[in-house]
């Protein structure tokens, strides 16, 4: 996909830890806070508390060893090395002219900046035309950045979408011929 995850910073991950293994010493601040909430809805103060212990609960409950944090930050950097890849070639198969690899990476992080503050799944449109204008600013003509882009979401984002639901059809099949047990 061509999402770009935000990284959590050092201290918002050690305030998370402090966080869920002892719940118990926020919930003051979490009741007044919902309770502030829930006056302006015209709600109970204490609705929705439940749901709050729910999630702290499963926080509390998933624990990320070492090893699987370096692994999952690798396969990140992976993911945006190998998506970065797919616009670099993208562009040479669309156009012979040439086009340094930082206007590209230029137009690459304005595509997946813009990919972060978009309610819409995928980024649809938002992603597209930060790439398409962070290529033409890098001296790309329209029709080639344009060409460039349709390239690149067909195969990032539409072989991806297309892969997903092929595996999701398998796997309903597969559990349509398995009884239930």
């Amino acid at each position: 996909m061509s999402k770009t995850p935000v990284q959590p910073s050092p201290e918002r991950i050690r305030t998370l830890r402090r966080i869920t293994r002892h719940p118990e010493k926020v919930e003051p601040a979490t009741r007044a806070a919902l309770a502030k909430i829930n006056r302006l809805r015209h709600h109970p103060d204490a609705e929705g508390l439940d749901r709050i212990r729910g999630f702290v609960e499963q926080l509390r409950a998933t624990r990320l060893a070492p090893r699987h944090a370096v692994a999952a930050a690798t396969y990140a950097v992976l993911n945006w090395v190998l998506d970065a890849g797919c616009l670099w070639l993208c562009f040479h198969a669309v156009s012979g002219s040439g086009v340094s690899n930082a206007q590209l990476l230029f137009a690459f992080c304005a595509g997946m900046t813009a990919g972060t503050v978009t309610i819409i799944p995928g980024g649809l449109g938002l992603i597209d035309s930060a790439l398409i204008l962070g290529l033409v600013t890098g001296g790309v003509t329209t029709s080639t950045a344009i060409a460039t882009v349709v390239l690149y979401r067909i195969i990032s984002f539409g072989f991806i979408v297309g892969a997903g639901w092929i595996t999701w059809l398998i796997i309903r099949r597969h559990n349509r011929r398995v009884p239930a047990v």
